[in-house]
């Protein structure tokens, strides 16, 4: 959909904190989280719609943050949440990303009134659950033939 999108890379496949490769992910959900912070976290986000036009079986995609200093769930009608296992039961969708004061923000659904997720890490990379890291332009073309198909299906 539209021009390619540039982003800022340390190695083949790890972005830096760059929205374009969270709103890739649009209505992914959360579904488990592990590592520690400060360190690696690594996110495990199930998208079927998206996976039918990746290399994969699975309909889940892993996402590593290196470098994590910041992992937290701001819901906007209550405290903070910073327990990776409390975000992660909370059924987490993600909507939309931007970079804000040095974060992430991640707005997600969470089944009543939402929040957003903070985030803060030196690198990531994305990979299928079987472990073939993707970049961001397999990303950006498996999301762009869904939308082709959708709107040939919904025209």
């Amino acid at each position: 959909m539209g021009q390619p999108r540039e982003t800022k890379r340390f190695a083949i496949g790890r972005f830096t904190m760059d929205p374009a490769v969270w709103n890739v992910l649009h209505d992914g959900s959360l579904t488990a989280v592990k590592g520690c912070i400060p360190g690696e976290v690594i996110l495990s986000v199930e998208i079927a719609y998206l996976c039918r036009f990746l290399p994969t079986k699975a309909s889940i995609l892993n996402v590593t943050l290196y470098q994590c200093d910041q992992f937290e769930y701001r819901p906007y009608v209550a405290p903070p949440v910073l327990a990776l296992s409390v975000i992660v039961a909370g059924g987490l969708e993600l909507l939309s990303a931007e970079l804000n004061e040095g974060s992430m923000c991640i707005a997600c659904s969470d089944g009543e009134h939402g929040g957003t997720l903070h985030l803060r890490y030196n690198a990531a990379c994305i990979a299928t659950q079987e472990g073939r890291v993707l970049t961001l332009a397999e990303l950006e073309s498996a999301s762009d033939q869904y939308w082709t198909e959708w709107r040939a299906r919904n025209a």
